[in-house]
This record gives C-alpha cells, sequence and structure tokens, in this order.
C-alpha cells in the first residue's frame, strides 16, 4: 500500500514538473517546497506549500504540489481537497485532469476512514442538557420548586449489538415552601421555606441500534436507549439537610444521532420515564408535602426531552485503509 503510495507521488511529481516551456520559477515558497517533495522531506515541504496557496491562491500548481504531499502524510480529507481547489483552478488541463482523479480517489478513502474510525461501536464521554426534567425529582409538581433542567456527564462505549452508557445526571432547584412531620420539636410538623433542592442520577443504559450511520440515512443514526435510573434527591435548609430520597426508574424511548466523520457526535432524544420514589422524609418519618398539601412520594410518569454531545475516541484503522 505505502510503495503504490509512494510511486504515486512520484508520477505526480512528474507531471508537476513539467512547467510550461521557457517558464522560470522566481525563488519563493512553491519552488523550495518542490525541492523538499523531492527529496521526501515531507513535513518541511507541507508547510512551504502551505504558504505557497496563502501568497497565491490562484496558483494550481501551489495546491496540487499540497495535495501530494498531504496524501503522502496519509492526510486523505486535506489532500482530497488540495487536490480539488487544483482541480477547480485548471479544469481542461493535464494538471487539473489528474487533480480531479486523485480528488476522488482520496475522497473516497477519507469517508472510509472516517467511517471505520467514527462510528457506532466508537466509545467517548458524552455531555447531555435536559431542558425539561419530568418526572423524577419535581415529584410531578408537588413541591411546586424550578428544577426543570439537568446536566449529565457520562461514559459511552459501542458493542456489535449496541451501545452501552453510563451517565452521572446532576441538577439543582429551590423548593419555595414545604412542610416536614419531622422538622419540630417532638416531631410537631413545621414548614420550611427557600430550601434548596439538590437531585443525583445515575443511569445505565443500552441503546438497540434500528438505523446505523452511514447507511440509509446518511449521517444519521436511530437506536432505541433503554435504561435504569437511580437516584438520590435531598432538601437543606439554612444548610443544613431537612430532608432525602431515593428513587429507582426506567426510561425508554428514540434517539437522533448524527455523525460528522469526525470525533464530535450529536444527538436528540425522546424518553419516556416511570419512577418510583420512596419518599422525601427526614429519618424515616413521613414523606414531606408540598405546598398543595400532597407528599413527596409515589411513582410518577413522564416524557423528558434531551440533547447531547459525545466525544468519539475512534476505532483503530484496519490494515486496508491504513
Amino acid at each position: 500500500m505505502r510503495a503504490r503510495a509512494a510511486a504515486t507521488a512520484g508520477l505526480l511529481l512528474a507531471l508537476l514538473a513539467a512547467a510550461p516551456a521557457g517558464a522560470q520559477e522566481a525563488p519563493g515558497p512553491y519552488p523550495r517546497a518542490r525541492q523538499l517533495a523531492s527529496q521526501k522531506s515531507w513535513g518541511p515541504a507541507r508547510e512551504a506549500a502551505l504558504e505557497a496557496t496563502e501568497r497565491e491562491p490562484g496558483n494550481a500548481r501551489a495546491w496540487f504540489l499540497l495535495g501530494i504531499i498531504e496524501e503522502r502524510l496519509g492526510h486523505a480529507g486535506p489532500g482530497a481537497a488540495a487536490y480539488g481547489k487544483a482541480a477547480d483552478l485548471e479544469p481542461g488541463s493535464p494538471l487539473g485532469k489528474a487533480a480531479a482523479e486523485r480528488r476522488a480517489t482520496l475522497g473516497a478513502k477519507a469517508d472510509g476512514e472516517a467511517r471505520a474510525t467514527y462510528n457506532q461501536d466508537s466509545a467517548g464521554f458524552s455531555l447531555e442538557y435536559v431542558p425539561r426534567l419530568s418526572p423524577g425529582p419535581g415529584y410531578g409538581g408537588r413541591l411546586g420548586d424550578k428544577l426543570e433542567s439537568a446536566f449529565g456527564l457520562g461514559f459511552r462505549a459501542g458493542a456489535g449489538t449496541g451501545n452501552f452508557a453510563l451517565m452521572m445526571r446532576y441538577a439543582s432547584g429551590k423548593v419555595p415552601q414545604f412542610t416536614s412531620p419531622a422538622a419540630g420539636s417532638g416531631g410537631t410538623p413545621t414548614t420550611i421555606t427557600n430550601a434548596d433542592h439538590q437531585f443525583y442520577e445515575l443511569r445505565l443504559e443500552f441503546a438497540l441500534p434500528l438505523v446505523k450511520p452511514y447507511g440509509k440515512l446518511g449521517l444519521v443514526s436511530l437506536d432505541l436507549p433503554l435504561s435504569v435510573n437511580i437516584a438520590y434527591a435531598t432538601l437543606k435548609a439554612s444548610g443544613k439537610e431537612a430532608a432525602e430520597d431515593a428513587l429507582l426508574g426506567v426510561s425508554g424511548g428514540l434517539r437522533v444521532s448524527l455523525y460528522t466523520r469526525s470525533p464530535f457526535l450529536f444527538s436528540a432524544a425522546a424518553l419516556y420515564t416511570f419512577t418510583k420514589s420512596a419518599g422525601m422524609n427526614q429519618y424515616g418519618h413521613d414523606p414531606v408535602r408540598g405546598p398543595t398539601g400532597l407528599e413527596a412520594s409515589g411513582k410518577f410518569t413522564g416524557l423528558e426531552f434531551l440533547v447531547g454531545m459525545t466525544l468519539l475516541f475512534g476505532n483503530t484503522l484496519p490494515p486496508e485503509l491504513d
């Protein structure tokens, strides 16, 4: 593979050397880049070629040379782009036709590399944002708080049958008023105002693929995320914990993901969640009650939407693409 690439580079450099009769090159980055490329000093040659294209953006030969250098360095994407620029500048010349052919070849290679490197089997770190957190820590609105959004951070790993993810989600807000059966002396109920509400959730997810990327929908994939959620919530007043709760839930829904042929993956999902609360309480007493008098406990269901971004590590390329 590398021997073939070296032979191709040699032929292209020979084509590039066929300058018009009587033409003389003035000293500058382009002649220097050609000389360095002929010596196979690809790193310094690339720097000189980049300088040449910056100085003379209309010089097709400079772009063509940059394409050769990028190709030899194994940069399929940048190489295809440089060849494409040369082909656009001289569409009918022998150099332009050769550039168009190399652009097509390298473009296909770059696409293959992207598919093999960044796909549904890639591992990575994920960040998600939930504009409206439902039904979980808000207890169906029973606490009357403003806990409507959350941020999550986690890790995902791909497998042939789907994706696994471990996510940690956090949300906080203010509860304007609640009644605690155990907060007063002797267990007398008392009303507490302006309490801090904090929510921590650990989610273990498995996503079953419906449509894989680079297929029917191009860069878009569809999957069914299914998760088990374990959460811990607290109410704090004057810096002291007034009540706590443990919650257990399950979620399922549909997620749409956009692959970008790069380490960045973007997604959006709609999840239907069922959550069971042990009851927001203090030291095992009855659950606290919100402003409406309803207990902060029970079973809650709801639909939530989330958006996310994942930084993919990338897979090791197979030998035929390396």
